[in-house]
Order: C-alpha cells, then structure tokens, then sequence
C-alpha cells in the first residue's frame, strides 16, 4: 500500500502549484501505471492510461474535499479510465478470450500467470491484483471501489479459482 501525501500536499495542488503536482505525480506515477498495466495488459495503452489519469487528477483535485482518502480518489480516476481503455480494445477487437485456458507452449510459469491474470473480467481482475499484488486489505478495496466486503471476497474466490483452472488445464 501507498502512504497518503500530506494534505498540505494536496492543497497546494488545488491551487495548481506544478511543483506541488510533480510531487504527486512521482509519488504515484509506478503505483498507477503498475495497476494500468496489470488491467489493461497493453504497453501502450496503459502509457496513455496513465497520461490520463494525471491529466484528469490536475483538472480535478480542486473538487477533493477530503471526505475520504486521496487513495480512493485516485483510485476512482484510474479505474474510470482503464474501465473506458477497456472498452476501446473491445471495440478494436482485443478483448481477450475469457473461455480458453492458458496455453503453456513455449512460455513459463510467470507469463502464464500474467497471461491468465489478464484473461479474468475487469472488475474479478481489479479485485486481484489489488488483493493479490499490490497487498490492500479486502476492507480496503470495498472502500476503494465502493462495493460490500463480501462482494470482493467472492470476486477473489472467483479469481483464484479460474486461475487455478487455466494454469491447470494449460
């Protein structure tokens, strides 16, 4: 998990001090495009992602008013934004096929593992790789995506149990 930036932070950049911004955006900038990647699977994609979601912060951190953690604001601009991604590979046709198993030729195990980790639906995939990789807490990602806690522990099952099927089957 990632500290939270002082709210001194934050408030300078409402007040659009670039300084203050860059600040933010190396505090966050790998977080951001770690969780981009993993989700969109795509280099370029997730490096226009991520373009998008500072772009979109810079516009709109004058409208946080610090009822909840930065975190979870961000959060809510990146995943709008890699949601909207998402939609545009369907569209171009490089969605990828959730139905067949991993295939294993002339690949090892790590790949596969991000290849059937990139396989899994959006928000099943959200759900795991902020449980599984970046270690939140599943209270925490309840927060974060604002869904019940119960929700993203069946999520994660589900996860689990559909990895464990294509490694297994590949």
């Amino acid at each position: 998990m990632i500290p939270e930036p002082g709210k001194e932070l934050i408030q300078n950049c409402q007040k659009r001090d670039m300084e203050s911004f860059r600040m933010l955006y190396r505090h966050y900038e790998k977080f951001v495009f770690g969780f981009c990647l993993r989700m969109l699977n795509n280099q370029q994609d997730t490096e226009d992602a991520v373009q998008t979601v500072f772009l979109n912060l810079y516009h709109g951190i004058v409208n946080f008013k610090f009822n909840s953690r930065f975190t979870t604001y961000l959060m809510s601009i990146t995943r709008n934004v890699c949601f909207d991604m998402l939609r545009q590979q369907k569209r171009r046709g490089e969605a990828p096929d959730l139905t067949e198993p991993v295939s294993r030729e002339g690949t090892d195990y790590d790949h596969d593992l991000l290849q059937a980790i990139s396989n899994l639906p959006s928000r099943t995939r959200e759900c795991f790789i902020l449980f599984a990789v970046e270690q939140y807490p599943q209270a925490e990602i309840a927060e974060l995506l604002q869904i019940k806690i119960g929700t993203v522990k069946a999520l994660i099952f589900q996860a689990r149990q559909k990895l464990i099927y294509w490694l297994n089957e590949a």
